[in-house]
């Protein structure tokens, strides 16, 4: 009679996860919907504007501004001349006051809200413990995603999920994302140093369109190989946890694994609609939305996620792999072009990415994300 198989040595063996931060790891939707709805109907009452000509003008504003920084967007707003301008200093004083209280009570509800789902902390511990490296790769901005991981970290020390906000930053191997549209300094002024470092030191900023100048986001499949080059990971060890589409047909070109976290799309009919409003275009949400959009790119995951996260660990075995690198890939062909998004067609090369260092400042450059603390650097001796 035949040995009952081991079910756990059965499982694939992966040494990489890359994680999607907003609706994988923490409900950005939801967060980012109701404090920002909040936010327009406090400014266009504040500033007697009818409510449709601010969600307009919003949905026009830079994406750093519009997803994490409403001081931003306001004064993004101010300088297009669609906020009311004042017609003497005193009025221009009260103006600006009026932005920040706007922009103080958004930020409250934002700390307040962002929290992580039930068993991340749990999951990404296991992760670690198992020895894989994993990575957070995403397409917000540097300082919102520094922003967003310090509001998850204390809220999680609060909760009692962890003892310590630093262990968030420890329980990655790198963080991938885009560069900032403006410098740093005010909107991370109020988070630890040391916690900042923490992730700058890991952080890979992804440059733009090598021909057109623009900037490359999900979906991107010449990005997900990079992180790959960079931990010498075979694709069959790797696998990518995300909310969406973008995040499947990331992964499917490079035959690397794909765990849907479907509960991320799960949103309330009022959340939906009011993101809907203040988003791009191109952003869909809601399971049917991104159900659909999948079929499209012909995404067909590998695991769905409808529960919890820990569930991972019952599809797959996660042991050590190679480690960070960071091999910059300089040569190779192929292509990032799916049906739906046809300018990835020949990123060949793939553009250098940028890392934050204190070389930027030996150099005389400036860095992609401003200072690398919020301290005076200690340049190398040459």
């Amino acid at each position: 009679m035949p040995k009952p198989r081991n079910a756990k040595a059965s499982r694939p063996e992966k040494h990489l996860v890359v994680w999607d931060l907003d609706n994988t790891l923490t409900d950005t939707v939801k967060t980012w919907a109701l404090s920002t709805s909040r936010a327009m109907a406090r400014t266009a009452s504040l500033y007697d504007m009818d409510p449709a000509t601010v969600q307009r003008s919003f949905r026009k504003t830079p994406s750093q501004f519009r997803f994490y920084d409403f001081t931003g967007a306001l004064q993004w707003m101010a300088s297009q001349k669609i906020l009311p301008q004042g017609a003497n200093p005193v009025e221009e004083t009260q103006l600006k006051a009026t932005q920040w209280a706007i922009r103080d009570r958004w930020m409250k509800e934002q700390k307040e809200f962002t929290t992580f789902y039930p068993e991340a902390v749990e999951t990404l511990r296991g992760v670690r413990d198992n020895g894989a490296q994993q990575v957070i790769y995403s397409d917000t901005e540097a300082t919102s995603l520094i922003l967003r991981l310090w509001f998850l970290a204390q809220n999680a020390q609060k909760s009692g999920q962890i003892a310590d906000f630093m262990e968030i930053p420890a329980l990655f191997d790198h963080f991938y994302c885009q560069p900032s549209i403006e410098s740093d300094n005010r909107l991370l002024s109020q988070i630890d140093p040391a916690f900042v470092q923490a992730i700058k030191r890991n952080m890979t900023l992804w440059g733009p369109h090598p021909v057109t100048g623009k900037r490359l986001a999900k979906p991107s499949p010449r990005h997900l190989k990079q992180i790959l080059n960079d931990f010498s990971c075979a694709p069959n060890r790797a696998v990518m946890v995300g909310d969406s589409d973008k995040d499947g047909a990331t992964a499917r070109p490079l035959k690397v694994a794909f765990a849907w976290h479907k509960r991320g799309c799960v949103m309330e009919h009022q959340t939906a609609e009011a993101a809907t409003k203040m988003s791009d275009p191109g952003y869909v949400f809601g399971v049917r939305a991104i159900e659909k959009a999948m079929k499209r790119q012909d995404v067909r995951p590998n695991i769905t996620l409808s529960r919890s996260l820990t569930t991972l660990f019952t599809v797959f075995n996660f042991k050590t792999g190679h480690g960070f690198s960071h091999n910059i890939e300089q040569t190779g062909t192929g292509s990032g072009h799916t049906p739906e998004n046809p300018e990835y067609v020949q990123l060949t090369p793939i553009p250098p990415v940028h890392r934050l260092a204190p070389y930027f400042q030996f150099q005389g450059l400036r860095s992609p994300l401003g200072p690398a603390t919020h301290q005076p650097l200690k340049l190398p001796t040459p």
